[in-house]
Formats: C-alpha cells, structure tokens, sequence
C-alpha cells in the first residue's frame, strides 16, 4: 500500500500518483455500516459478504477493515477470493458452490465449505480423511431461489450424514431469499420451509442463516429464533435495493472522481459526441472528463446526466464515449484542466445511476471499471 495525497493506494496500482479517475472507498464508513446492522439484529452474528472483490471495492483492504471490526466471518463466491483472505484470521465461507477439484485447498485452508448434495458430501469426507483433519461445511437449501442448494426433500437426510461422519464437521445450514423486497409473503413461506426442514433431520446444527441484506430490512422474521446469523452485502457499503424498507442508518461509503483533461470554447452550432446528439445553441464552454462507460459511467448519463466541477452541476452534454465524457462549464467560468470532477458522491448518489439504467445497485457498482484507482480512507 503507498500513500499520497492523503489517500491510501494498492501498490499494484500504475502510476498511481496520477489517477486519471480514482474510487475512494472510506474504511472507517465501511465499520460504522457494520455497527448499525448489528444493532438492527440485536445479539446475531454478521457475515459481511465480500463476492466479486467485495463488490468491485477490494477484498483485502475491505476485509482487514471488517475484522479490525470484529465481523464474524467473511462470505466469499469462489475459492480465489477465500485464499486472498483465510489470513486474517476470520472464518471464511464459500456461498455458492464448489467443484470437486476445489476441495482439497479449501480443507487445507479452513476455508467452510458449501455442500448441496451428497457427491460433494462425499467428496469433502473422503478428501478430508485422506488429509487427517475435519472440514467444516455448511449445508445450502434451495427453499426458493431455485439456482443452487439441496432440494427439500433430500435436505434432512444430507443433514443426517453429514451430522455422522468422523472428518465433517457440520456448522451451519443455510437458504436465500430471491424476493426479500417484493414478496414478503413468499419469503416467510421459505423461512417456514426451512424450519420444517431443520426440525425433520432432528440434528444439532450451530449456526442457521436465511437474511440477506433485503432480509434484514424486509423480514424481521429471518434474524429471529431459530437463526442466529445474518449476511449483509450491499448495505455494508451504505445502499439499499431499488424498492423495500430502508430502515438501517447505513451510509454510502464511495466517491467517484475523474480529472478534466480538455477545457474549450464551442462556437454556436457546433455538435458533441458518438452520434451528434447535443448541438451547441451558442458559444459554450465545454469540458472533456477522463472517464466513460468503460470506467462504469453509465451511457444512460447521455444528454441530461450530471457531474460536479468545483461544487457546480455541470450537466452531460453528448453521449458518454468509452474513455471520455463531455460537460457544460457555463456555470463555472473558473473551471481549470486538471480539476478534479465529481462523479459519484456528495449530491449526485447512486439511486440516479440506478434510476437511469434501469439496474440494481448491486450492478452499479460492480461495473466500476478495473481502470478506476481504488484508494481508502481509513
């Protein structure tokens, strides 16, 4: 990690003393979120859910935040993403789901497993054996999502072997809501599901988990007895989805800036952009930004968009373009080359993004492009 300018850079960042567009990413944030969803669900244990590079966000710095923290454990999507973080020290656990070429690193690592059906049970058992240690899974029920997990009916007896075998160790059980948001109704018909599917197989299992983020905001009965985990993503970093509740009192953690690298005088009539789609009425100061829809900027910004220079709006004008997008400076005359220009933060906040796209915020921020700095405030 290198310092400069106040922010913290990965050391893999090119020339990071001068980023062209830099995300900043505010740590401390980041576990204050963590603290307000543990007051929501009172004495539940969290896992902050850390998928694809904790949302585009890095995992790393992300996850060492989380565990100074105290987080409980981490979920992760695949096995790559666990080795980048078994070391500090926090149980991690896969979510999904594995291949049977993944189980080796994982036992040897500690690394929870997911199980969904009896091959992979097997699989985890024998490999297991062969290494002398215990692997610790936790089964995943398909009770509604229909992507992944043991269906109900085969779910009491994978708890049941799994419960018996000398190198498995069974510490949790687990389900998704596809729905939490929008169809309450359904979502408490999982969780009955799931309980009956727990009291069926009639074994002893620590952990029991159904609330993602939309869970917990959505569905107070998915962080009470018997659960006693959550798994919180999108609100750890201050956002909800499109419609629900929003009752946390989370905060958005990121900042999205670029530099302005064209600053010019247009005369009248004169067209901007892919497509010629803004005509300049009269003579118009216009500004080029270094960043566009390869960096994340969605092309949806086109014509209407707004980013700040200098604290002022300064609306899109022209279609956004793969490595640049171009402003109206009208209203700031004292707009310079090399200022600094608001993209995403203070006054201009992700719900417009997500409006105008037409997305979840989940993709707004995935689609941040690899390009893009990441610096953290810590």
């Amino acid at each position: 990690m290198t310092t400069y300018d106040g922010l913290v850079y990965p050391m893999a960042v090119p020339a990071f003393q001068y980023p062209r567009a830099v995300l900043t990413v505010d740590l401390c944030q980041i576990q204050k979120n963590l603290q307000a969803i543990r007051a929501e669900v009172g004495g539940l244990q969290v896992m902050a859910v850390l998928k694809a590079n904790a949302y585009g966000l890095g995992i790393e710095p992300v996850a060492q935040a989380l565990a100074a923290a105290g987080v409980d454990r981490i979920g992760v999507a695949n096995v790559e993403e666990a080795l980048s973080i078994v070391a500090l020290g926090v149980p991690v656990q896969i979510l999904g789901a594995i291949l049977p070429e993944e189980v080796p690193v994982c036992i040897e690592h500690d690394v929870v497993i997911p199980v969904s059906d009896s091959r992979v049970l097997a699989e985890v058992s024998r490999v297991a054996s062969g290494l002398g240690k215990c692997a610790t899974v936790q089964i995943l029920i398909d009770t509604g999502m229909g992507r992944l997990g043991a269906l109900p009916s085969d779910a009491p007896s994978l708890m049941r072997s799994a419960a018996t075998m000398a190198h498995v160790v069974l510490e949790g059980v687990y389900s998704h809501f596809p729905s939490a948001f929008e169809d309450v109704d359904f979502s408490r018909r999982q969780i009955e599901l799931f309980k009956a599917i727990v009291n069926q197989a009639g074994v002893n299992v620590p952990l029991l988990h159904i609330a993602n983020s939309d869970g917990i905001n959505n569905v107070p009965a998915a962080y009470q007895a018997p659960f006693n985990m959550v798994r919180t993503g999108i609100n750890l970093y201050g956002y909800f989805d499109v419609l629900g509740a929003r009752g946390m009192a989370v905060k958005p953690v990121i900042e999205l800036q670029a530099k302005l690298v064209s600053v010019r005088m247009l005369e009248a009539g004169m067209t901007i952009g892919y497509g010629r789609t803004y005509q300049v009425a009269g003579p118009a100061r216009i500004g080029t930004v270094a960043i566009g829809y390869a960096d994340g900027l969605p092309m949806q910004l086109c014509d209407g968009g707004r980013l700040k220079v200098r604290d002022a709006i300064c609306p899109v004008v022209g279609r956004v373009s793969m490595d640049y997008t171009t402003i109206l400076l009208d209203h700031v005359p004292d707009a310079q080359l090399g200022d600094d220009v608001l993209c995403l933060g203070s006054g201009l906040p992700l719900d417009d993004w997500v409006a105008r796209k037409g997305t979840a915020p989940y993709e707004a921020i995935c689609a941040l492009g690899q390009r893009v700095a990441r610096a953290y405030l810590s």
